[in-house]
């Protein structure tokens, strides 16, 4: 994805990218971090970023399909 950035060697995703994963509009992730349900990390500028691993850990929890590029589920089918 065009919006992947790394945070102290993360590998994370933006909020649009999320968005765009599970078929929700931005604001929908913006409340979902806000809530505590979908956990983040902060730039300095105040931009959400959420780490491969949280967000894997997210989508399980909640029963969401998702296949991350990167993750250990994503490694298992290609593997």
């Amino acid at each position: 994805m065009k919006g992947r950035k790394t945070v102290a060697g993360v590998v994370c995703y933006s909020s649009k990218d999320l968005a765009r994963l599970f078929s929700v509009d931005e604001s929908t992730i913006r409340r979902w971090a806000d809530s505590g349900k979908l956990k983040c990390s902060r730039t300095l500028g105040h931009h959400r970023r959420f780490p491969i691993a949280l967000v894997s850990e997210f989508a399980s929890t909640y029963h969401l399909d998702v296949n991350l590029p990167g993750s250990s589920r994503s490694e298992e089918l290609e593997g």
